[in-house]
């Protein structure tokens, strides 16, 4: 059976807060999770936060995103995993949309 998060466990898991999750639904960068989160939404979260800290426009986060299935996103995160900066509300203010 696949994991099953809330969007407050995604977020402490992530290092991002809930608004922050709320703010990639709302900019479209992820669709909204119908009522519980899946491990996959968890590592498009965690993609987008690295993504972000790169310096990655959120349109071409957008983009990119949309061409990755779950496994792509994993192997993506599994690549640049040592790249990923602490947990702290800093990244989620640096995100500028559109």
């Amino acid at each position: 059976m696949a994991a099953h998060f809330t969007l407050a466990e995604v977020a402490a898991q992530a290092g991002v807060q809930t608004r922050t999750i709320r703010r990639y639904i709302s900019d479209e960068l992820i669709p909204s999770p119908d009522e519980r989160c899946t491990a996959g939404f968890l590592a498009r979260v965690r993609l987008i936060r690295l993504l972000l800290a790169e310096r990655m426009p959120g349109p071409a986060i957008k983009v990119t995103l949309a061409g990755m299935d779950d496994a792509a996103v994993e192997h993506a995160l599994a690549s640049r995993s040592a790249a990923l900066p602490p947990p702290r509300t800093q990244v989620s203010k640096a995100y500028i949309p559109k």
